[in-house]
């Protein structure tokens, strides 16, 4: 669109912000919006560099057969952000004018970009013009910056259904670097995962980790050699970066130092479970789980011996039994192993105090959990 965009809408303040509700045809909203999608091929510290993932064609293919059956309604709002301010002439208390300039072009989609593309594959590209003109409803929110959108995009997708938001984690790295933002993360609780992204990008990429080009990144095409998704993984990193535990105040670099040497000693101890990751479970979930979890006690132990080597740690690990048992490749078998029976967040806990308890200094008091 050329001209300044003008629509009936409603604006209300929620604490500072400003939001609009307003309802545009299909086709005049696609023409304005833009979705902030993550370019593999661009450094993650470029400030262009997108946070949501590029959209599923089964699920914008999914939208369009909803939109051509029988009388579809779309009743949830496109949440919208414009990052540069917007025009409203008011006509009453609420109600008026919304003029969205040239300038403030486009607007970024926050939630909503796969009921976009089921229209948008409709209107372009299966020849349905009459889609054009179905009403949509819209909420924007003037002056949000990329960050801020990052966060509502992470807290809908995070508490409302289970969209993928590993995109989100990349990007808090660069966010953490400002002293602001990072002192929002700590008091929001968040700081370790932008830790997370970083320690799992310097493991997969490392040569003498077992994990490199073992962990599928966002958005990357698969190599054939990923056998965990970076989500799982940086997830399962909490237990480690978490500011209780005894690496969550190293620097990036020394974490990953001591992650390297940790997971080098559980290659020696089941060296058939690494050569081939696909039959066994160790670098699945369940093992980067309950692992994460057994590795803040291990550098613990390290510690009071200050001796952080890679044998140092397959020694203490070596004391680790499970009903009695040495841990063994055995162990992790995607078929038959004890540890594929562990199937959950909390079997993955009840998995971890298995291995816990053999330890020194450890007493673990175990609930009755199930396992599968």
């Amino acid at each position: 669109m050329k001209n300044n965009c003008q629509f009936p809408a409603f604006r209300f303040q929620q604490g500072e912000r400003t939001l609009y509700v307003f309802s545009p045809r299909a086709g005049d909203l696609l023409k304005l919006v833009k979705v902030d999608t993550w370019d593999p091929d661009r450094d993650e510290k470029d400030p262009e560099q997108g946070y949501q993932r590029q959209p599923t064609r089964s699920r914008c293919f999914a939208m369009a057969r909803y939109l051509t059956g029988r009388e579809p309604i779309v009743p949830l709002t496109i949440l919208m952000s414009a990052r540069k301010p917007l025009k409203f002439e008011e006509q009453d208390k609420h109600s008026g004018m919304l003029t969205i300039p040239q300038n403030a072009l486009p607007l970024y989609v926050v939630d909503g970009q796969h009921r976009l593309c089921g229209f948008k594959y409709l209107i372009e590209e299966a020849a349905r013009p009459e889609f054009a003109d179905f009403i949509l409803p819209v909420t924007v929110v003037e002056g949000l910056q990329k960050f801020d959108e990052m966060m509502q995009f992470y807290i809908i997708n995070t508490t409302q259904k289970g969209i993928r938001t590993d995109l989100v984690r990349r990007l808090l790295l660069q966010q953490v670097q400002d002293p602001e933002r990072r002192r929002e993360l700590v008091f929001e609780g968040r700081e370790w995962e932008a830790r997370a992204a970083q320690v799992t990008a310097v493991l997969n990429s490392r040569k003498d980790s077992v994990w490199h080009g073992r962990i599928q990144a966002p958005n990357a095409p698969r190599l054939g050699t990923e056998v965990v998704k970076e989500t799982s993984f940086g997830t399962s990193l909490k237990p480690v970066l978490n500011t209780d535990s005894f690496t969550g105040q190293l620097p990036i670099d020394d974490v990953a130092e001591l992650l390297t040497d940790y997971w080098n000693a559980w290659r020696s101890l089941c060296s058939d479970a690494f050569a081939e990751p696909r039959e066994y479970v160790i670098q699945k979930t369940p093992g980067v789980f309950a692992l994460h979890m057994v590795a803040p006690r291990v550098f613990q132990l390290c510690h009071a011996e200050n001796d952080f080597s890679t044998a140092q740690m397959e020694k203490i690990l070596r004391r680790a039994r499970v009903e009695g048992q040495p841990i063994s490749s055995e162990f992790w078998a995607s078929e038959g192993g004890r540890a594929a029976e562990f199937g959950s967040m909390k079997g993955f806990r009840l998995l971890a105090d298995l291995i816990l308890e053999e330890l020194p200094g450890v007493r673990i008091k175990r609930a009755k959990v199930s396992v599968g």
